[in-house]
């Protein structure tokens, strides 16, 4: 059977052969049990930007908005992990993450970092590591992200930089690199950039936001980074209170646009105007905003004022193929529960449907009753390196429906819908035909052996959730 054609909507993150590797349990002290001395490398006092988004508001603000064109290039992913009937009425993440800081950002518009580093990588970690959520050698540092990507002056950063720093160089504890509300340009010590490629991210991606999408994510513990509209009204006035916001006028005008993390929903949550239901979001304007940090957002509010959303997901079994040859994903309660496995054995010099030779590649899925979405596996090809590792990516030539978004060569399984009572030892494969590799080869001269690398990387509803460990295949061209 001729494999489905790759959806060319989505937006794969491939990690470097040299990328360092997370590791279950893995710690940074030093020999002696000791965790290094914070350290950071100090730059002259800045002279400080404007921060046109500090006053009457009262904090800073920071977020700014990827382009349409750059959302677009992405691949924004509606990826709804429940049926809509089986939503339960109300998620909470909120003892996962770290207590909101005292003083949190303050009038600093760095919001993305406070966001994607404070937030969203210390309640990995501590899923990840089982740590509990406080202490400083817990929680990440927002220096270590804002001051990377704020072009030195203190006007905000978009979300994408912040996520590929996750991504390509990882994080770092506040033990490692602190705070400072009067500081964004300091850089950070060797100890650190030594330290953060423990806590890499796996994959991001914007996602849509419907209020039916955003719940989907939080009922399977998937925090959602949303940036959006504010106004005076998200400021001041939102200290010390438990009631949620409510804001359903245009104000995208108002010079304020805030990231923070949505942590829980509730159905019921009472609000001000009548009705219910309202987003949790942990927030970075110290523990005088909402109840102790935290605060709520109404489902309205939120569709009105939203901009963008995101999610991040991480490996939290280790990477690649166990022994056994199954890789259990991280990340998610449903994700923790889906497995895929990758057979050892390649089945060579197939003939099927007149593509000419073409190479399989296999394995199984499983996945838990209560999830709902499609899954689909997809093959990267590479050359293998003169090490034996992964080399450069193969470039796709007769076959463009096997082309990915980047112009490289990848082969895909169909989508398997997974069904109400889940999948079992479900067989997926992948057929690469011969005719698809463009090789460096002479025109009329023999064939000769190359050596290739198939990496493959299983998806739920376009949201990659892990990747699976390298095998080396051969074939004559």
């Amino acid at each position: 059977m001729r494999p489905r054609a790759i959806v060319m909507s989505l937006w794969v993150i491939a990690c470097a052969a040299t990328c360092a590797v997370p590791v279950l349990g893995a710690d940074h002290r030093n020999a002696n049990g000791e965790q290094p001395a914070p350290e950071s490398t100090p730059s002259p006092s800045p002279s400080p930007s404007p921060s046109p988004t500090a006053e009457p508001f009262g904090f800073g603000t920071g977020f700014i908005p990827a382009s349409p064109q750059e959302l677009q290039q992405l691949g924004i992913a509606d990826a709804p992990l429940y049926a809509a009937a089986n939503l339960p009425r109300a998620a909470d993440l909120t003892v996962h993450f770290p207590a909101p800081d005292v003083h949190g950002q303050g009038t600093q518009n760095s919001c993305v970092a406070w966001a994607s580093s404070y937030a969203l990588r210390s309640y990995e970690e501590v899923l990840r590591r089982h740590w509990t959520a406080n202490g400083t050698d817990h929680i990440f540092s927002p220096a270590f992200i804002y001051n990377a990507i704020n072009n030195g002056e203190d006007n905000g950063a978009p979300m994408k930089p912040a996520l590929q720093r996750l991504y390509q160089v990882g994080d770092v504890p506040l033990s490692v690199m602190p705070w400072s509300e009067n500081d964004y340009l300091s850089t950070p010590a060797p100890s650190a950039t030594r330290i953060a490629p423990l806590y890499k991210i796996n994959a991001f991606k914007p996602v849509g936001h419907s209020t039916y999408t955003l719940k989907s994510y939080l009922a399977n513990n998937i925090p959602v980074i949303i940036g959006f509209y504010v106004d005076d009204s998200f400021g001041n006035p939102m200290k010390n209170t438990d009631r949620a916001w409510e804001r359903l006028d245009d104000i995208s005008d108002s010079g304020h646009k805030h990231a923070v993390v949505l942590i829980g929903y509730d159905d019921d949550k009472a609000l001000q105007s009548g009705g219910a239901g309202a987003f949790k979001v942990i927030n970075s304007y110290g523990k005088n905003w909402g109840t102790n940090g935290y605060g709520w957002i109404s489902y309205a509010t939120l569709q009105k004022q939203i901009i963008e959303a995101w999610v991040v997901t991480v490996n939290m079994s280790g990477y690649g193929l166990s022994e056994s040859g199954t890789v259990s994903i991280g990340g998610a309660s449903l994700a923790q529960a889906i497995t895929f496995a990758l057979n050892r054995n390649v089945h060579y010099d197939l003939v099927t449907n007149g593509f000419g030779d073409e190479t399989e590649f296999s394995g199984t899925i499983q996945a838990p009753a209560n999830a709902v979405g499609n899954v689909q596996v997809i093959v990267r090809i590479y050359y293998e390196a003169p090490d034996h590792g992964i080399g450069q990516s193969v470039i796709a030539t007769e076959f463009p429906e096997m082309e990915m978004p980047d112009g490289y060569l990848a082969v895909s399984s169909g989508l398997i819908p997974i069904p109400s009572e889940g999948l079992v030892n479900k067989s997926w494969y992948v057929l690469l035909p011969s005719a698809a590799i463009q090789v460096d080869h002479p025109p009329g001269q023999p064939q000769q052996l190359y050596h290739f690398v198939a990496v493959p990387e299983l998806y739920v509803d376009d949201l990659q959730l892990a990747k699976g460990n390298p095998i080396h295949f051969r074939l004559f061209l």
